[in-house]
């Protein structure tokens, strides 16, 4: 059972977490890619804004987790449209 002050604690990281994803995505300007993924035979075409979207409308923990991952990415100038492929593919 969550306390008053833990639920507080998670609704205030969560707020805090969705405010970075939002900021990280327009700061950086990524330039839209698009990938063809087949899925049981069948094409799909998924660009890095679809992905983008899904990030920004995942639940709190998994933003969490996707808001830490992106800033160990970009500290080590890594490709983050990289990264966006790797969900794309991973996520169908």
């Amino acid at each position: 059972m969550e306390t008053a002050e833990y639920k507080m604690t998670k609704d205030h990281l969560s707020k805090f977490t969705s405010a970075y994803l939002n900021k990280f995505f327009k700061k950086k300007n990524l330039p839209v890619e698009q990938w063809e993924i087949y899925i049981d035979g069948q094409l799909h075409v998924i660009n890095s804004t679809q992905i983008i979207e899904q990030i920004l409308s995942a639940s709190p923990d998994e933003q969490i987790a996707l808001a830490e991952a992106l800033r160990e990415l970009d500290n080590s100038n890594q490709d983050i449209n990289t990264f966006l492929k790797h969900l794309a593919l991973s996520s169908h």
